[in-house]
C-alpha cells in the first residue's frame, strides 16, 4: 500500500509540474506579442475616395506563420506581409500624389505610380510616449508610421514622423473596449485635417556596411486601418 501511495504521489507531482510548464505566467503574457486582425480599407465610407494605402483585396490580415499581425508588448502595431516566404499577401501603395518641390532637385521620385508590394507596416507610439495597449475607450494618441517595402532588389521606407521629417503624425484611437476594460479595437488614420498625410519616401542603400537613407521626396497618403483583438 505504501509503495502504491508513493507512486501515485510522484505521478501527481509530475503532473503538476507538467501543468505548470504549460501554463503561461503573467510575465510571459506581458512580454508576448498580441495577435490581432488588421483590416486595410480601400476607400472612404462613401466609396468615392480611393486611398493611397490599400489592401490586396484578399480580406483582412490575420497573424499566421506566413503573415505577422500583432501588437508588440511596447504598444506598437506591426503588419508584416513579408514575414515568411510562404506569404501570398501584399499591400497596395499609390504614389500618384507627389508634393511638388520635394525630393531630388525638387521633383519627387517613386519607383512606381502604384503597385502591390510585400510590405512591413509599424506604428511608432512609444517613441512619442504612447502605447496602443494603454489607450482607453474613445482616446486618441498621435504616433508615427513606417512602411518598409522592396521593389525588385531595391529597398524603400515610407515614413510619417514629424520629429525627424516634415511629415504628419497618424492618429491611433481606441474604438472599442472589452468586458475586461481593455481596448480591443483600434483605428489608424491620418492626423492631417485634410485627411491626407504628408509622407516621406526614402531610398535605402548600404554604404560601407551602413544603411544610408536618401530622400526621394514627399507624397500625400490617405488610409484607414482597423485593428481588432482577436
Amino acid at each position: 500500500m505504501r509503495k502504491i501511495l508513493f507512486r501515485v504521489t510522484i505521478l501527481a507531482w509530475l503532473g503538476l509540474i507538467g501543468m505548470s510548464a504549460k501554463m503561461p505566467t503573467a510575465e510571459a503574457q506581458k512580454n508576448s506579442n498580441l495577435p490581432v486582425t488588421s483590416t486595410i480599407a480601400n476607400t472612404d465610407a462613401s466609396g468615392t475616395l480611393q486611398f493611397q494605402i490599400q489592401s490586396d483585396d484578399l480580406g483582412s490580415y490575420k497573424n499566421t506563420k506566413a503573415v505577422q499581425s500583432v501588437i508588440q508588448p511596447i504598444g506598437d502595431w506591426v503588419l508584416d506581409t513579408n514575414y515568411s516566404s510562404l506569404s501570398t499577401r501584399s499591400v497596395y501603395l499609390d504614389f500618384s500624389q507627389p508634393v511638388n518641390g520635394t525630393g531630388p532637385n525638387g521633383t519627387p521620385s517613386a519607383p512606381f505610380a502604384s503597385a502591390l508590394v510585400r510590405a512591413r507596416l509599424i506604428t511608432q507610439c512609444p517613441t512619442y510616449g504612447n502605447s496602443m495597449l494603454s489607450l482607453s475607450g474613445g482616446e486618441t494618441a498621435q504616433c508615427g508610421l513606417v512602411i518598409g517595402f522592396d521593389y525588385g532588389t531595391t529597398r524603400y521606407r515610407l515614413t510619417m514622423n514629424p520629429i525627424n521629417y516634415a511629415t504628419d503624425f497618424v492618429n491611433v484611437s481606441c474604438s472599442s473596449v472589452g468586458t475586461n476594460g481593455q481596448c480591443n479595437a483600434w483605428r489608424i488614420v491620418p492626423a492631417a485635417t485634410s485627411g491626407e498625410n504628408v509622407a516621406k519616401l526614402l531610398l535605402l542603400t548600404t554604404v560601407r556596411g551602413k544603411i544610408v537613407a536618401t530622400d526621394q521626396g514627399d507624397f500625400y497618403m490617405s488610409f484607414s486601418i482597423i485593428v481588432t483583438n482577436p
